[in-house]
This record gives C-alpha cells, sequence and structure tokens, in this order.
C-alpha cells in the first residue's frame, strides 16, 4: 500500500492524476478538466454494456480497435461530465428477465453496444424510465436512442464510386440482412444501383454470416469463379473485405 500511495502521489505531482475528495482518484486527460459534484443530479452511474474483449480477438483485430476507440470517447465525456462509468459484460448471461432489470435500475443509464440484452429486459427497463442510448447496435431498437454511423448513405457512395469507375457487374458481400447494420448495407447498395439504372442481380449477392476473413475470401472466390464474374466487389465490412482481397489476389 504505501508504494502504491507514494507511486500515485508522484503521478498527481506530475499532473498525470488528480484527487476528488470523497470521490478518488482519476486520470487527467490533456485538454480535460474534470467536473466537481456527482454530475447526474442521484449521483448514480452509468453502465455500458457490450465493450469487453471479445474472445476471438485475434482473428477480429480490426473490430476491437474501432471498441477501443468508442470506449475511449465514454470515458472522457464522463470524465467531463464528472460521472462514473461502470461496466457489467455479464449480468445478462443466463439471468431471468426480472433478475437482469434489477440488477440495472440502480444506474442513471445504460450505454448498449451489439446485442448485450434481450428485448423483453430492453423494454421492461424503458418502462422503469431509465434512460437507454444505443451505438451502432445491430438491431433496431426502438425503446433507445441511438448513435450510429450513416451505414445505407456510406454505402450508397461506396458503390457509386466503383460505378464512375467504369464497372457495372458489381458483386456484394454482405452479412444476414435481418440484423440491422446488414439491412442498412444491402439498401444503400441497392440504391447506388437504382439510381444509375443498373438492374439489381440477386446472383451479386453473397450472404456471408459471420464476418471472419476466410469467409469473406470463400464468398469472393464463388463470386469471382462464375463465368460472367462481377469486375468489382463491394464488402459489408473491414474483414469481409481483407478475405476478398486475398481471393482475387491468389486468383490473379
Amino acid at each position: 500500500k504505501m508504494t502504491a500511495r507514494q507511486a500515485m502521489g508522484v503521478l498527481e505531482e506530475g499532473g498525470l492524476v488528480t484527487r476528488q475528495q470523497g470521490r478518488g482518484t482519476f486520470v487527467t486527460l490533456p485538454g480535460v478538466s474534470p467536473a466537481r459534484g456527482n454530475g447526474a443530479p442521484s449521483g448514480r452511474p452509468v453502465c455500458l454494456l457490450g465493450l469487453s474483449r471479445p474472445n476471438d480477438t485475434p482473428r477480429d483485430a480490426v473490430n476491437w480497435q474501432v471498441r477501443l476507440l468508442l470506449f475511449q470517447g465514454i470515458v472522457e465525456m464522463a470524465f467531463r461530465l464528472g460521472l462514473t462509468v461502470e461496466t457489467d459484460p455479464h449480468s445478462a448471461r443466463g439471468a431471468r428477465t426480472e433478475q437482469v432489470v434489477n440488477s440495472f435500475r440502480r444506474h442513471a443509464g445504460l450505454i448498449l453496444h451489439d446485442e448485450v440484452l434481450p428485448e423483453a429486459v430492453l423494454g421492461a427497463l424503458h418502462g422503469l424510465g431509465v434512460p437507454l442510448v444505443a451505438i451502432n447496435s445491430y438491431r433496431d431498437v426502438t425503446c433507445a436512442s441511438r448513435v450510429e454511423v450513416d451505414m445505407r448513405g456510406g454505402t450508397l457512395m461506396a458503390v457509386r464510386h466503383l460505378i464512375e469507375l467504369g464497372h457495372r457487374r458489381i458483386a456484394l458481400i454482405v452479412g444476414d440482412p435481418r440484423r440491422w447494420h446488414m439491412r442498412q448495407r444491402l439498401g444503400g447498395y441497392r440504391d447506388a444501383l437504382a439510381i444509375q439504372g443498373l438492374p439489381y442481380d440477386e446472383s451479386l449477392v453473397a450472404i456471408e454470416a459471420r464476418g471472419f476473413r476466410e469467409d469473406g475470401a470463400a464468398a469472393a472466390r464463388a463470386l469471382l469463379a462464375r463465368p460472367d464474374r462481377p469486375t468489382a466487389i463491394f464488402t459489408a465490412s473491414d474483414n469481409r473485405a481483407l478475405g476478398a482481397m486475398e481471393a482475387a489476389q491468389e486468383m490473379g
């Protein structure tokens, strides 16, 4: 304990941490001054769900880097507002709906990433007045505010770029259309073709649900092995793109 106190003292002297009486010690972020007080009127913490380290990090390093950036932004803003952020990645696993709801009632709000809570739990929390914000959620969470990338618009821009380069047979490697993000990307692909007066050819759309690099490669091989193969491929994620590029290189 003495060593830890001395170390924290050195960090404080160097301006790397600040101590707040009754609240604790906080990392000092560049150009950011921590808010004093409890932030939320109730002093309750905000809970962040769905940003825990994935089990397949070595295979999904790109998405893990994105998660780290999301987490950094959330923590920095909470620090500015004087709010405490908690993470609780395990409470929803195998528990009954009422148990999960009760475990989150004490929070000032929930920030959701991915599909971490069932619809029944989200609906119950919404009914209790617990604020919910979904970040890049794969589901159409109607009871939560959303912070989203414009997936449909971004896809339209990418496919339109390929069309402007002269491509007319453009394939799509996309995930399960039942997922909100993938529906948006499929919709943007179809929008771009329609705007340019090009037909939608369902045979050029490869549905590949998992999103791993090897699956993107397999889908690309099947598309490029066709006698009327596409001249360009748009993929719905980074890992699918990396796999498709490997397949194209292998096939010359």
